[in-house]
Protein backbone atom coordinates (compact mmCIF):
# COMPACT_ATOMS: atom_id res chain seq x y z
CA UNK A 1 0.00 0.00 0.00
CA UNK A 2 1.75 3.28 -1.27
CA UNK A 3 1.72 5.78 1.83
CA UNK A 4 1.50 9.97 0.97
CA UNK A 5 4.71 11.29 1.57
CA UNK A 6 5.02 13.27 4.98
CA UNK A 7 5.52 16.99 5.15
CA UNK A 8 9.27 16.91 6.27
CA UNK A 9 9.85 14.70 3.08
CA UNK A 10 8.10 17.24 0.62
CA UNK A 11 10.26 19.70 1.95
CA UNK A 12 13.46 17.79 1.62
CA UNK A 13 12.38 16.89 -1.79
CA UNK A 14 14.35 18.61 -5.01
CA UNK A 15 12.54 20.92 -6.95
CA UNK A 16 12.75 22.42 -10.41
CA UNK A 17 13.83 26.21 -9.61
CA UNK A 18 14.69 28.50 -12.60
CA UNK A 19 16.42 31.65 -11.31
CA UNK A 20 15.25 35.12 -12.66
CA UNK A 21 19.04 36.63 -11.99
CA UNK A 22 22.44 34.88 -12.07
CA UNK A 23 25.32 36.76 -10.62
CA UNK A 24 28.61 36.50 -12.20
CA UNK A 25 31.14 33.66 -10.86
CA UNK A 26 34.43 34.61 -9.87
CA UNK A 27 36.36 33.51 -12.79
CA UNK A 28 34.52 34.81 -15.40
CA UNK A 29 37.51 36.91 -17.23
CA UNK A 30 39.88 34.14 -16.61
CA UNK A 31 37.08 31.65 -18.65
CA UNK A 32 37.11 34.99 -21.02
CA UNK A 33 40.61 34.79 -21.59
CA UNK A 34 41.25 31.32 -22.44
CA UNK A 35 38.04 31.43 -24.78
CA UNK A 36 39.59 34.49 -26.86
CA UNK A 37 42.81 32.66 -27.24
CA UNK A 38 41.29 29.17 -27.94
CA UNK A 39 39.15 31.68 -31.03
CA UNK A 40 42.19 33.38 -32.02
CA UNK A 41 43.98 30.52 -32.99
CA UNK A 42 40.97 29.23 -35.22
CA UNK A 43 40.98 32.68 -37.09
CA UNK A 44 42.31 33.66 -40.64
CA UNK A 45 42.85 36.96 -40.55
CA UNK A 46 45.77 37.85 -39.08
CA UNK A 47 44.44 41.09 -38.07
CA UNK A 48 41.52 40.23 -36.10
CA UNK A 49 43.72 36.74 -34.61
CA UNK A 50 46.08 39.55 -33.32
CA UNK A 51 42.74 41.34 -31.88
CA UNK A 52 41.46 38.24 -30.09
CA UNK A 53 44.70 37.80 -28.62
CA UNK A 54 45.16 41.16 -27.11
CA UNK A 55 41.59 40.60 -26.02
CA UNK A 56 42.71 37.37 -24.39
CA UNK A 57 45.67 39.23 -22.64
CA UNK A 58 43.14 42.16 -21.59
CA UNK A 59 40.63 39.73 -20.05
CA UNK A 60 43.82 38.18 -17.79
CA UNK A 61 44.35 41.36 -16.71
CA UNK A 62 40.93 41.76 -15.57
CA UNK A 63 40.88 38.68 -14.30
CA UNK A 64 43.56 39.39 -12.06
CA UNK A 65 42.14 43.23 -11.05
CA UNK A 66 38.99 41.45 -9.79
CA UNK A 67 40.87 39.60 -7.47
CA UNK A 68 42.20 42.17 -5.80
CA UNK A 69 38.93 44.32 -5.35
CA UNK A 70 37.94 45.31 -1.71
CA UNK A 71 34.08 43.95 -1.29
CA UNK A 72 32.69 46.90 -2.62
CA UNK A 73 30.43 48.10 1.04
CA UNK A 74 28.78 51.12 -0.64
CA UNK A 75 26.08 49.50 -2.12
CA UNK A 76 23.25 51.69 -3.03
CA UNK A 77 19.44 51.04 -1.58
CA UNK A 78 18.23 50.99 -5.15
CA UNK A 79 19.89 49.12 -8.02
CA UNK A 80 22.22 51.58 -9.91
CA UNK A 81 20.56 52.61 -13.26
CA UNK A 82 23.13 55.21 -14.82
CA UNK A 83 26.22 55.75 -15.38
CA UNK A 84 27.56 57.72 -12.45
CA UNK A 85 27.90 55.55 -9.69
CA UNK A 86 30.96 53.94 -10.31
CA UNK A 87 32.49 57.58 -12.37
CA UNK A 88 34.53 58.18 -8.64
CA UNK A 89 35.74 54.60 -8.10
CA UNK A 90 36.54 54.21 -12.39
CA UNK A 91 39.38 57.37 -12.03
CA UNK A 92 40.50 56.45 -8.98
CA UNK A 93 41.42 52.89 -9.89
CA UNK A 94 42.43 53.56 -13.56
CA UNK A 95 46.50 54.39 -12.60
CA UNK A 96 46.28 51.21 -10.95
CA UNK A 97 44.79 49.26 -14.12
CA UNK A 98 46.70 50.84 -16.39
CA UNK A 99 49.63 49.42 -14.02
CA UNK A 100 48.58 46.29 -14.20
CA UNK A 101 48.07 46.28 -17.61
CA UNK A 102 51.56 47.16 -18.53
CA UNK A 103 53.02 44.75 -16.28
CA UNK A 104 51.07 41.88 -19.08
CA UNK A 105 54.13 40.93 -21.72
CA UNK A 106 51.41 39.74 -23.73
CA UNK A 107 50.48 43.32 -24.86
CA UNK A 108 52.12 44.89 -28.04
CA UNK A 109 53.96 47.73 -28.22
CA UNK A 110 50.95 50.19 -29.37
CA UNK A 111 49.03 49.27 -26.90
CA UNK A 112 51.37 50.44 -24.18
CA UNK A 113 51.79 53.39 -25.93
CA UNK A 114 47.83 54.54 -25.64
CA UNK A 115 47.86 52.51 -22.08
CA UNK A 116 50.22 55.01 -20.90
CA UNK A 117 48.75 57.96 -22.40
CA UNK A 118 45.19 56.93 -20.75
CA UNK A 119 47.55 56.64 -17.11
CA UNK A 120 49.08 60.20 -17.97
CA UNK A 121 45.34 61.91 -18.42
CA UNK A 122 43.50 59.76 -15.71
CA UNK A 123 42.80 63.41 -14.09
CA UNK A 124 40.76 64.75 -17.27
CA UNK A 125 38.48 61.38 -17.18
CA UNK A 126 35.40 63.00 -16.25
CA UNK A 127 35.90 65.45 -19.10
CA UNK A 128 35.95 63.20 -21.57
CA UNK A 129 32.69 62.61 -23.79
CA UNK A 130 30.80 60.00 -23.54
CA UNK A 131 31.60 58.32 -27.31
CA UNK A 132 35.19 58.50 -26.04
CA UNK A 133 34.53 56.18 -23.28
CA UNK A 134 32.68 54.15 -24.80
CA UNK A 135 35.39 53.66 -27.92
CA UNK A 136 38.38 52.91 -25.53
CA UNK A 137 38.63 49.42 -24.70
CA UNK A 138 40.73 50.00 -21.79
CA UNK A 139 38.01 52.22 -19.99
CA UNK A 140 35.27 49.68 -21.15
CA UNK A 141 37.96 46.91 -19.39
CA UNK A 142 38.10 48.61 -16.26
CA UNK A 143 34.26 49.19 -15.75
CA UNK A 144 33.48 45.62 -16.43
CA UNK A 145 36.03 44.75 -13.77
CA UNK A 146 34.27 47.25 -11.51
CA UNK A 147 30.68 46.56 -12.29
CA UNK A 148 31.25 43.02 -12.37
CA UNK A 149 32.75 43.08 -8.20
CA UNK A 150 29.23 44.84 -7.64
CA UNK A 151 26.90 42.41 -9.16
CA UNK A 152 29.31 39.58 -8.06
CA UNK A 153 27.84 40.38 -4.37
CA UNK A 154 24.33 40.40 -4.95
CA UNK A 155 21.89 37.68 -4.33
CA UNK A 156 18.74 36.24 -6.12
CA UNK A 157 16.02 38.22 -4.17
CA UNK A 158 18.39 41.59 -4.45
CA UNK A 159 17.26 41.43 -8.49
CA UNK A 160 13.80 40.93 -8.82
CA UNK A 161 12.05 40.41 -12.06
CA UNK A 162 11.13 42.86 -14.97
CA UNK A 163 9.06 42.83 -17.59
CA UNK A 164 11.05 44.70 -20.39
CA UNK A 165 13.92 41.82 -20.85
CA UNK A 166 16.22 43.87 -23.15
CA UNK A 167 18.53 45.56 -20.60
CA UNK A 168 20.29 44.53 -17.85
CA UNK A 169 18.12 44.55 -14.11
CA UNK A 170 21.37 45.36 -12.27
CA UNK A 171 23.13 47.93 -14.43
CA UNK A 172 20.90 48.79 -17.35
CA UNK A 173 23.48 47.85 -20.48
CA UNK A 174 21.98 46.02 -23.20
CA UNK A 175 22.07 43.22 -23.08
CA UNK A 176 25.33 41.61 -25.70
CA UNK A 177 23.63 37.72 -27.23
CA UNK A 178 21.67 35.29 -25.20
CA UNK A 179 22.77 32.05 -23.67
CA UNK A 180 20.84 28.99 -23.80
CA UNK A 181 21.92 26.36 -21.20
CA UNK A 182 22.49 22.61 -21.68
CA UNK A 183 22.01 19.78 -19.31
CA UNK A 184 19.30 19.05 -16.36
CA UNK A 185 16.37 21.11 -14.86
CA UNK A 186 18.43 24.06 -17.05
CA UNK A 187 18.20 22.45 -19.96
CA UNK A 188 17.07 25.10 -23.43
CA UNK A 189 16.47 27.87 -21.18
CA UNK A 190 17.44 31.49 -22.06
CA UNK A 191 19.62 33.74 -20.35
CA UNK A 192 20.64 37.24 -22.10
CA UNK A 193 24.03 38.30 -20.72
CA UNK A 194 24.83 41.94 -19.07
CA UNK A 195 28.33 42.36 -20.91
CA UNK A 196 28.90 45.72 -18.90
CA UNK A 197 28.42 43.50 -15.05
CA UNK A 198 28.55 40.09 -16.74
CA UNK A 199 24.95 39.44 -14.57
CA UNK A 200 22.56 37.00 -16.59
CA UNK A 201 18.84 37.20 -16.28
CA UNK A 202 15.97 34.84 -17.73
CA UNK A 203 13.65 35.86 -20.53
CA UNK A 204 11.22 33.31 -22.39
CA UNK A 205 12.52 32.36 -25.85
CA UNK A 206 9.49 32.71 -27.25
CA UNK A 207 9.58 36.12 -27.36
CA UNK A 208 11.45 38.91 -29.09
CA UNK A 209 13.44 40.75 -26.41
CA UNK A 210 12.83 43.92 -28.68
CA UNK A 211 9.28 44.36 -28.84
CA UNK A 212 7.96 41.58 -26.58
CA UNK A 213 6.43 39.66 -29.70
CA UNK A 214 5.73 36.50 -30.48
CA UNK A 215 5.04 36.66 -34.11
CA UNK A 216 7.61 37.06 -36.95
CA UNK A 217 10.32 35.68 -34.71
CA UNK A 218 12.64 32.93 -36.77
CA UNK A 219 16.29 32.06 -36.14
CA UNK A 220 19.13 31.90 -38.85
CA UNK A 221 22.63 30.51 -39.11
CA UNK A 222 25.36 29.76 -41.33
CA UNK A 223 24.71 26.86 -42.91
CA UNK A 224 27.06 23.96 -43.82
CA UNK A 225 26.91 20.61 -45.40
CA UNK A 226 27.28 17.99 -42.19
CA UNK A 227 29.91 16.77 -43.74
CA UNK A 228 31.78 20.23 -43.16
CA UNK A 229 30.04 21.90 -40.74
CA UNK A 230 32.97 20.47 -38.23
CA UNK A 231 35.32 22.92 -40.44
CA UNK A 232 33.68 26.00 -39.05
CA UNK A 233 34.47 28.23 -36.70
CA UNK A 234 33.79 26.80 -33.43
CA UNK A 235 32.04 30.19 -32.36
CA UNK A 236 29.84 29.47 -35.32
CA UNK A 237 28.99 26.28 -34.97
CA UNK A 238 26.91 26.86 -31.65
CA UNK A 239 26.09 30.45 -32.93
CA UNK A 240 22.47 31.88 -34.25
CA UNK A 241 20.48 34.71 -34.78
CA UNK A 242 17.04 35.52 -33.32
CA UNK A 243 15.56 38.21 -35.93
CA UNK A 244 12.06 39.51 -35.70
CA UNK A 245 10.20 40.49 -38.50
CA UNK A 246 7.82 42.88 -36.65
CA UNK A 247 10.66 44.86 -34.95
CA UNK A 248 13.20 44.19 -38.05
CA UNK A 249 15.73 43.61 -35.09
CA UNK A 250 18.45 40.65 -34.32
CA UNK A 251 20.12 39.14 -31.18
CA UNK A 252 22.44 36.38 -31.26
CA UNK A 253 22.25 33.20 -29.55
CA UNK A 254 24.74 30.79 -28.33
CA UNK A 255 23.79 27.04 -27.82
CA UNK A 256 25.79 25.56 -24.82
CA UNK A 257 24.91 22.13 -26.40
CA UNK A 258 26.40 22.79 -29.32
CA UNK A 259 29.63 24.58 -27.73
CA UNK A 260 30.03 24.40 -24.31
CA UNK A 261 32.63 26.56 -24.13
CA UNK A 262 30.80 29.49 -25.49
CA UNK A 263 31.43 33.02 -24.29
CA UNK A 264 28.94 35.65 -25.36
CA UNK A 265 31.73 38.43 -25.66
CA UNK A 266 34.14 36.29 -26.85
CA UNK A 267 32.26 34.05 -29.23
CA UNK A 268 30.29 37.51 -30.66
CA UNK A 269 33.54 38.82 -31.95
CA UNK A 270 34.27 35.66 -33.48
CA UNK A 271 31.04 34.96 -35.12
CA UNK A 272 31.01 38.66 -36.93
CA UNK A 273 30.11 36.54 -40.36
CA UNK A 274 26.43 35.81 -39.15
CA UNK A 275 26.03 39.43 -38.55
CA UNK A 276 27.05 39.90 -41.83
CA UNK A 277 24.60 37.53 -43.28
CA UNK A 278 21.59 38.77 -41.07
CA UNK A 279 22.83 42.44 -41.84
CA UNK A 280 22.10 42.18 -45.51
CA UNK A 281 18.50 40.87 -45.19
CA UNK A 282 17.71 44.66 -43.50
CA UNK A 283 18.07 43.68 -40.17
CA UNK A 284 19.43 45.99 -37.13
CA UNK A 285 21.98 44.42 -34.59
CA UNK A 286 20.73 44.52 -31.16
CA UNK A 287 23.33 43.74 -28.60
CA UNK A 288 26.52 46.07 -27.03
CA UNK A 289 29.46 44.64 -26.73
CA UNK A 290 32.69 46.57 -25.64
CA UNK A 291 34.78 45.44 -27.99
CA UNK A 292 33.32 45.64 -31.20
CA UNK A 293 34.81 49.42 -31.61
CA UNK A 294 32.37 51.53 -33.97
CA UNK A 295 34.09 52.20 -37.49
CA UNK A 296 33.28 56.27 -38.17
Amino acid sequence: MNTLPSPEEIKAKPFFHKPFFIAPPSDVFAKRAARFSALAQEEQDLSWQAYLNLLAALCQTQDQFLSRQEKIRDIPPQLPRDETWLSDKLAAQLPDFCQALLQNPALPETARRQIQSLATNAAQLSAMPAEAVQDNIWLQALEQVLWTAWSSQLAEDDVPSVKERSHCPCCGEDAVASIILSGGDDDNLRYLHCPRCNSRWNALRAKCTFCNQQSGMQLQQLSAPNAEKHHLPSALRGARAESCDRCKHYRKFFFLREQALADPIADDLASLALDILIGEKDYSRGGYNPFLIRQN
